[in-house]
């Protein structure tokens, strides 16, 4: 493809220790009520006690755990049993696990702490349920090789902390701690997001094609001048928008595995009829490696297809996805610019955005001349053989120029194409339809090695029309268009 927290930390000075200390006094002797709605943003603000101080609830290696139990946020619970210092699913050990997720979950079952103590619910009676606590949010149940049985709780997040930490309960202590958020997420996990999951290879410096149908239309093509978009009109795209695009598709990613397609109710999740089908290709290439005496071995790769089908969501942040003959969930925000952008907003405003070195000719018509002008770059080799480069290691060319067949200068051509059609700028949206008809006030075809790119003006007023390659989507006025001539 040519051409998609530091944390701060506070300093208290010693008047504001003094202020603190004085509302610490008066809270340990007052009563402490608490209002909380369902919604974490309205949790109840966090009541300390005179010990802050991070309290080590439980130590153990990961040999000493035999199962852990987790009911996730959705209600559904699953066990985990401890084999050789990792964790398989109970139900089906040969069900493979994400193992960031299952080193996650042996981290905080095997080091239990609260961060700080909110309050003691002895001292302080409360409302559990204010703090999500009953029920809890989800809970963890995890049992030792000697058939002790621990249980944390975990309710909301608490609300106006610098760091997001979540209320949690241990066992039957009577204290409502503050848990990191690395515990809510090892026991938030449901089953389905346990699985592993096969993210799609695709290499988009090398695609060829991309092709969306359904909710959305596009197709795009590579060529030697760049990308081209063949539908739902012919036109060709902006690089720098493109770039972002492709950079867009390296992030289509999943981020659960369902079942296999075989498995699953097509139907019921949208991709029997899918609400939008993407195709990726890339193209043929060569892949080269060194052995380890520093040779190199090549070997061709073929050309790849890969086909996503998008069905209904999942929930409110995630849609279904079939891609290879599994069903998977994909972020709602990774692949909503697949529903959303179109031609239009990829489309090139100026068609004469092309270097020199992409073209091989050019040829200019208007009803009085006719010129052709073959552009031939030859590279530029140094005394010693080798290429001369530029900085960035791009090679370096010479260029000249034959109009009609005859040599020209060269310097007067560039300096013209730089003035003139690489200044062309659109003065304005076409919005209307304006039938090609008549002969056109001027015309130019941009050729690469093997592609080429037609510019149409038609008179319209005091505007000319732009038809690129057929499709005519802006307009220039009369003096860009005057800027065009004369022809060297």
């Amino acid at each position: 493809m040519k051409q998609v927290r530091k944390k701060q930390s506070r300093i208290i000075r010693p008047r504001t220790v003094l202020i603190l200390a004085a509302v610490a006094a008066l809270i340990m002797g007052a009563a402490v009520f608490f209002v909380l709605r369902e919604n974490t943003q309205d949790s109840p603000p966090p009541v300390h006690t005179a010990s802050e101080y991070v309290t080590v609830l439980g130590t153990y290696t990961p040999d000493d755990i035999a199962s852990v139990t987790i009911t996730s946020p959705g209600g559904e619970a699953y066990t985990l049993l401890s084999r050789d210092g990792t964790l398989v699913y109970a139900e089906d050990p040969s069900f493979p696990l994400r193992p960031g997720i299952t080193e996650l979950v042996i981290a905080n079952v095997c080091a239990v702490r609260g961060e700080y103590t909110v309050l003691d619910t002895a001292e302080h009676p409360v409302k559990l349920s204010d703090f999500g606590l009953d029920p809890s949010r989800c809970v963890c149940s995890f049992r030792l090789t000697d058939g002790t049985e621990n249980t944390i709780r975990i309710g909301n997040q608490i609300a106006g902390g610098d760091i997001p930490y979540y209320y949690f309960m241990w066992n039957d202590d009577s204290r409502i701690f503050a848990g990191g958020t690395d515990m809510y997420s090892a026991f938030s996990y449901d089953r389905s997001f346990l699985h592993t999951v096969t993210q799609p290879s695709v290499n988009t410096d090398i695609l060829d094609a991309v092709e969306i149908t359904g909710q959305n239309t596009l197709s795009l093509r590579y060529t030697d001048i760049g990308w081209q978009i063949d539908a739902p009109f012919s036109y060709p795209a902006d690089p720098s928008l493109m770039t972002g695009y492709l950079t867009n598709l390296s992030h289509v990613l999943f981020s659960r595995y369902i079942c296999p397609a075989e498995e699953a109710d097509l139907e019921a999740l949208g991709l029997k009829d899918p609400l939008l089908t993407l195709t990726l290709t890339e193209a043929e290439s060569v892949l080269t490696v060194p052995d380890a005496s520093g040779s190199l071995h090549t070997w061709p790769v073929p050309e790849a297809r890969y086909v996503f089908r998008f069905g209904a969501d999942y929930d409110e942040y995630n849609r279904y996805v079939e891609y290879d003959g599994v069903v998977y969930t994909a972020t709602r925000y990774l692949t909503d610019f697949l529903f959303s952008v179109g031609a239009k907003e990829l489309c090139l405003s100026s068609p004469f955005r092309l270097d020199i070195y992409q073209l091989t000719a050019l040829e200019a018509v208007s009803p009085s001349v006719r010129v052709r002008y073959d552009i031939i770059l030859t590279e530029q080799v140094g005394r010693n053989g080798a290429l001369i480069t530029d900085e960035f290691g791009n090679t370096l060319f010479d260029c000249a120029v034959l109009r009609n067949g005859e040599e020209t200068d060269t310097d007067t051509f560039l300096a013209w194409y730089a003035a003139g059609p690489r200044q062309v700028s659109p003065s304005g949206v076409f919005t209307g339809s304006s039938p090609l008809e008549g002969e056109p006030a001027a015309s130019f075809t941009l050729f690469g090695e093997k592609s080429k790119r037609t510019v149409f003006f038609y008179k319209s007023g005091l505007q000319y029309l732009m038809y690129v390659d057929g499709t005519c989507l802006f307009y220039i006025s009369s003096q860009v268009f005057e800027q065009l001539f004369p022809l060297p």
